[in-house]
C-alpha cells in the first residue's frame, strides 16, 4: 500500500505558482462567494418574510379592533333609535322639558360604553338638536352646519358614515377636531323620517385603540372607506387608492409594508422599519463572517488538491514528450513545446491522408453502390457532395482479354476510361468514379431528374463509347442505370446498370435501363417463385413454375419472335432477382443462354434452355450469402425480444441497419413469410401460452403482445389457428368452461 507523504517544498511552491492553482482558486472563490451570498440573501428574505407576516398579523388585529368599534357604534345607534323616549320625542312637534330629561337619562348609558365625542339627536319637526354633552340647540345655532345642510337636503334614506369631518364645540380652544360620524335616520322602520341620530367618534379615540396594538418602532396607517383616519407618519397623504399610496410611501421612506383589509371598509398598513430587520440580523454577523472565512480556506485547499491532481499527469505527459519539469508555474510553456512537436506529426499525417483521399473516395462510392441505404447530402471532409435527389450509375467494362495473365495494360486502360468518362459526363451533374472488380470502372452521377435526362444520358454514352474505342483501340461496354426520381439510394441505379449489362456485346456497346425498363407482363410473384426455386435448389418446382409461365402467358407458337423475346425477359428477370439479393452469378452462361434463345425454334426449345440455365445455377450452389442470413437472424432476434411492444417494419430494419424493402425481400426468401407475417405469427404462438393461464383475459393478452386493438389480435389468432381465442381456451381448458375471464369480444 502506497504511504501518504507531504509534498516537497519545491513542489509545493510550484503548485501554488502554477496557472492551474490560480485559475482554480479564482473560480472556486467566485462560485463559493456567489453561493454564500445567495444563501445570505435567502436567509434575509426568509427573515423579512417572517417579520412581514407578523406585521400582517398586527394589521389584521387593528382592522378587527376598528371594525368592532365601528360595528359597536352602528349597533348602539340602532339601540338608541329603539328607546321609548327617543321614539316619542322625534314625533313631537314641541317636546317638553321632561321629554328632553327622559332622553338624556336614557343616553347616559351609551355615552359611557365607548368614549364617544358626542351623541346628537336631530328633531326635524321642532328643528332642534339634542347634544348629549352640550344640551339643546336650534338648527340655526347648532355648530355642525355641514350636518344641518346634509339633513335638510333630505338625501339620506337610511344610514351613512361621514369620515374626516371637523367636529366643533362652542367655547373650547381644542376644537375643531377630526371625527368619524355615523348618521342614522329615524325611525328606521319608516320611509318618512322625522329625525336623525349622529354618533361622533374622535380620531383621538381611534389613536388610543391603535397604540395599544402597535409594536415599538412600527408605523401604522389606517383608513375607513378610503379616507385616512389615523397615521403615525405626519407626512403621509393619500390622494388615490389607500394601499397604493401606503406601499409607495413605504418604498420611498425605507419601510417594509404589510397591508390588511383589502376589499373592506377598514384598511390598515403596518410599516416595518428596515432598521428593525438589520437589528435582528446583527447577532448572526460574527458567525456569518467565520463561515465565509472557512469557505475561503476550504476553497484554497480544494484548489491546491485539484491543481496537484492535474499537474501530476501533465508532468508525466511533458516527460513523455521529452521535456523536464523545472521552472515552477511554467507548465503551459513546456506543454506548448511538446505539442508543437505533436502538431508537426499530425500535419504530416494529414498530408498523407490528403494523398490517400482518392482511395478514400473510391471506397465511399463502392460502399454507397453496394448497400441499400439512403445517402446523406455530402461528405464534406472527403470533397463529395450530393445536392440533387436522383442518381444514375454507369458501369464501364473492358473486354475479358485484359484479364489474361501477364497483361499489364488493364490498370492504365482503366485510368484512360476514367479520365475520358469524367470529362464527358460532367454536364449531367456531380460525377464520381471508382474502380470496380477486375475490368470494371463505376461512375456515380448525382443529377437533376428532368424529362429529357434519359435521352441525354443515352446520347452521351454513345459518344463516349466511340471516343473510348478510338482512344484504346478496343470496345468498352457501357451499362447505364437510372434510379427512381427523388429516391436517394444509388444502389437502385446500380441494379439497373447491372441488369442492362447482359444484353451488351462488342456490337451493341451501350445499354440504358431505368424504372420500368424490360417490363414483363407476368405476375411478379411467378418471377420471385422462380428465383426462390433456384435458391431452394428445387428442380421439380422450378420446372412446374416455368411451365405455368409458358402455359398462361406466352404468345402463340406461331409467333416465334415474341416467344424468344418473352423467354429472354424471363431469363433476364431471374438473373436480376439474383443480382438484387447479391447472389453471385456468372455472366458467361447467361450470355450463352441469351444467344441460344435468339435462335430457339419452338416453345419447348425455349423451355429447355431456361431449365438448363436455372439447373446450372442450382448445381453452382446459388444461395443467399451468409451476410444476408445474418440480417434475417438479427431481425428475428429483435422480434423475439420486443414482440410485446408496438414495433414496425422500419423499426426492425433500423435495428438491423438495412433498408426496410431490402430486408423484407431477404426475410421472405429465407423464411417464406414477410416480416409482418412472421411478427404476427410469433405473437400468436406466444399468445397461446398466455391464454392457457386461467387468470388471463383476451384484452390483457392482446395488450401484452403489442396489439393496440383486441379485434386485431382475434383476427390474426383465427387466421393462424382457425379458432378464436375463446374457442382455443375452451378446447385446452375445458374445466374452466364459461367461467374463464374473457373481457374481449371474439368477433372480427
Amino acid at each position: 500500500m502506497k504511504r501518504f507523504s507531504l509534498p516537497h517544498k519545491n513542489e509545493f511552491r510550484r503548485i501554488l505558482s502554477s496557472r492551474h492553482f490560480r485559475s482554480a482558486l479564482c473560480l472556486s472563490l467566485i462560485i463559493c462567494t456567489l453561493l454564500y451570498f445567495l444563501i445570505v440573501a435567502f436567509v434575509v428574505r426568509q427573515l423579512s418574510g417572517t417579520m412581514t407576516d407578523k406585521a400582517v398579523g398586527t394589521a389584521n388585529t387593528v382592522c378587527a379592533d376598528m371594525q368592532g368599534t365601528l360595528s359597536a357604534i352602528q349597533s348602539n345607534a340602532v339601540s338608541i333609535s329603539s328607546l321609548k323616549s327617543v321614539k316619542e320625542i322625534v314625533n313631537l312637534d314641541r317636546p317638553s322639558l321632561d321629554d328632553y330629561v327622559d332622553v338624556s337619562s336614557d343616553l347616559s348609558a351609551f355615552s359611557s360604553t365607548i368614549d364617544y365625542e358626542s351623541v346628537d339627536i336631530f328633531l326635524l319637526k321642532p328643528r332642534r338638536v339634542y347634544v348629549s354633552r352640550m344640551g339643546m340647540y336650534e338648527f340655526s345655532d347648532y355648530p355642525g352646519r355641514d350636518l344641518i345642510a346634509l339633513i335638510e337636503e333630505n338625501s339620506i334614506m337610511g344610514a351613512k358614515w361621514l369620515v374626516g369631518r371637523n367636529y366643533v364645540r362652542y367655547y373650547s380652544e381644542q376644537y375643531p377636531i377630526p371625527v368619524a360620524t355615523y348618521l342614522l335616520r329615524l325611525p328606521i322602520d319608516s320611509s318618512n323620517g322625522t329625525g336623525f341620530i349622529a354618533i361622533h367618534l374622535s380620531f383621538e379615540t381611534v389613536s388610543r385603540l391603535i397604540e395599544a396594538r402597535r409594536q415599538p418602532g412600527y408605523g401604522i396607517l389606517l383608513s375607513y372607506q378610503g379616507v385616512p383616519i389615523y397615521s403615525t407618519q405626519k407626512d403621509f397623504q393619500s390622494t388615490g387608492t389607500f394601499f397604493d399610496d401606503a406601499n409607495a410611501y413605504a418604498s420611498s421612506h425605507g419601510f417594509l409594508s404589510a397591508c390588511s383589509g383589502e376589499g373592506t371598509d377598514v384598511q390598515c398598513a403596518v410599516l416595518v422599519p428596515r432598521s428593525v430587520l438589520w437589528d435582528s440580523l446583527m447577532p448572526f454577523v460574527p458567525a456569518a463572517v467565520i463561515v465565509y472565512l472557512t469557505i475561503l480556506v476550504l476553497s484554497a485547499v480544494g484548489a491546491y488538491i485539484y491543481s496537484a491532481s492535474l499537474l501530476r499527469p501533465v508532468d508525466q505527459l511533458v516527460r513523455k514528450a521529452g521535456s523536464l519539469v523545472i521552472d515552477p508555474g511554467n507548465e503551459y510553456d513546456q506543454l506548448n513545446s511538446a505539442f508543437d512537436r505533436l502538431s508537426d506529426e499530425v500535419s504530416r499525417i494529414q498530408r498523407q491522408m490528403q494523398r490517400d483521399l482518392p482511395l478514400v473516395r473510391d471506397q465511399i462510392i463502392l460502399t454507397l453502390l453496394g448497400n441499400y441505404t439512403e445517402v446523406p447530402e455530402d461528405y464534406s471532409e472527403q470533397g463529395i457532395s450530393f445536392p440533387f435527389d436522383s442518381f444514375a450509375v454507369i458501369s464501364a467494362s473492358l473486354p475479358e482479354r485484359v484479364n489474361e495473365p501477364g497483361n499489364t495494360l488493364r490498370e492504365p486502360l482503366k485510368m484512360i476510361v476514367r479520365r475520358h468518362s469524367l470529362e464527358k459526363l460532367a454536364p449531367l451533374g456531380r460525377v464520381y468514379s471508382a474502380f470496380g472488380e477486375s475490368q470494371n470502372v463505376l461512375f456515380l452521377i448525382n443529377m437533376d431528374y428532368t424529362p429529357g435526362i434519359k435521352k441525354e444520358l443515352q446520347r452521351l454514352c454513345g459518344e463516349l463509347s466511340r471516343e473510348l474505342r478510338e482512344a484504346i483501340a478496343m470496345p468498352v461496354l457501357l451499362s447505364a442505370g437510372i434510379g427512381p426520381k427523388g429516391v436517394r439510394v444509388p444502389y437502385q441505379a446500380y441494379l439497373q446498370a447491372r441488369r442492362a449489362m447482359p444484353f451488351l456485346d462488342e456490337e451493341e456497346t451501350v445499354g440504358l435501363s431505368g424504372p420500368g425498363e424490360y417490363a414483363l407482363p407476368v405476375d411478379p410473384s411467378l418471377i420471385r417463385g422462380l428465383a426462390q426455386c433456384v435458391l431452394d435448389r428445387d428442380a421439380p418446382a422450378l420446372r412446374e413454375r416455368l411451365s405455368q409461365c409458358f402455359d398462361a402467358l406466352t404468345p402463340g407458337p406461331e409467333d416465334a419472335v415474341q416467344l424468344r423475346r418473352f423467354s429472354q425477359l424471363i431469363l433476364y428477370h431471374v438473373q436480376a432477382r439474383l443480382f438484387e439479393l447479391d447472389i453471385p452469378s456468372q455472366t458467361a452462361p447467361f450470355t450463352a443462354a441469351m444467344k441460344k434463345l435468339d435462335s430457339a425454334p419452338s416453345c419447348d426449345a425455349c423451355l429447355s434452355i431456361l431449365l438448363g440455365w436455372c439447373s446450372a445455377q442450382i448445381d453452382a450452389g446459388s444461395a443467399l450469402p451468409e451476410k444476408s442470413y445474418q440480417y434475417v437472424r438479427e431481425a428475428i432476434a429483435f422480434i423475439e425480444r420486443h414482440y410485446g411492444e408496438n414495433i414496425s417494419v422500419p423499426q426492425i430494419a433500423q435495428q438491423v441497419a438495412v433498408n426496410p424493402v431490402y430486408l423484407n425481400k431477404l426475410f421472405k426468401l429465407a423464411t417464406g413469410k414477410t416480416i409482418s407475417e412472421y411478427l404476427n405469427y410469433y405473437r400468436i404462438e406466444m399468445g397461446k401460452e398466455l391464454l392457457l393461464r386461467e387468470d388471463a383475459t383476451v384484452n390483457a393478452v392482446a395488450s401484452g403482445l403489442g396489439y393496440n386493438d383486441v379485434r386485431s389480435f382475434i383476427r390474426f389468432f383465427k387466421k393462424f389457428t382457425g379458432l378464436t381465442p375463446k374457442d382455443f381456451r375452451r378446447q385446452n381448458l375445458p374445466e374452466t368452461g364459461s367461467n374463464s375471464t374473457d373481457d374481449g369480444k371474439d368477433s372480427d
